[in-house]
């Protein structure tokens, strides 16, 4: 595989090599970020909020993405893709603050409506990682509030959040299975990791003494 990926790195022409290969017959997609062109100018992935901002993984505004049909056409295609964002701890947090301690913040609202109008897809699966991974004590109604809030904020109308009503509701129950899972989770990762340092800590001292 890194032989293939040199040999259409190193070529002349990426397109050319792509179609001389046939690597793209299995739908394949091959992601360029220094082809001078790009085809995902539509979507701004790196914007600023006041003192929050959404940060692309990649340079995507120079972006070119060769698919199968590209390939078979030997034209610009269009391509449809999904885009998530991950709320960090921080935000996550602060969206906890606005539905259960009133927390006004207009940028945090404005970052929101921004990836609403976009249509992007979020998950606060990155605080959950961030939070089980956390060494320090962390209170269990305050990891359940920030996933409940992630999920009120799932089931908002765009005419609420313009209106700033942060007011708690109450959830399908399907949405608390999942909170409860979620939580669950987090739980078993800290378990393990905490059990994982008390053996350590008894090997490490076993061999001071």
């Amino acid at each position: 595989m890194r032989k293939l990926i040199s040999e259409i790195l190193d070529s002349e022409n990426v397109i050319e090599k792509c179609c001389e290969l046939e690597i793209l017959n299995r739908n394949w997609k091959l992601l360029l970020f220094d082809s001078g062109v790009d085809n995902l100018v539509l979507y701004e992935f790196n914007k600023k909020f006041g003192k929050y901002e959404i940060c692309g993984m990649g340079d995507y505004n120079h972006c070119f993405i060769i698919n199968r049909d590209m390939l078979i056409k030997q034209e610009n295609v269009p391509l449809a893709f999904s885009t998530c964002v991950n709320f960090d701890s921080n935000v996550s947090s602060y969206i906890s603050s606005m539905f259960f301690k009133n927390r006004q913040d207009n940028d945090l609202v404005n970052m929101i409506q921004y990836i609403r109008s976009k249509n992007f897809q979020t998950t606060c699966q990155h605080y959950a990682f961030e939070v089980s991974l956390n060494l320090y004590p962390v209170k269990e109604d305050a990891i359940y509030n920030t996933l409940y809030a992630d999920s009120m904020l799932a089931e908002m109308s765009d005419e609420q959040i313009e209106k700033r009503d942060f007011t708690p509701f109450v959830l399908p129950e399907d949405a608390y299975q999942k909170i409860y899972k979620g939580l669950q989770y987090i739980k078993m990762i800290r378990e393990k990791i905490m059990n994982y340092l008390i053996v350590f800590m008894r090997c490490y001292l076993k061999l001071l003494l």
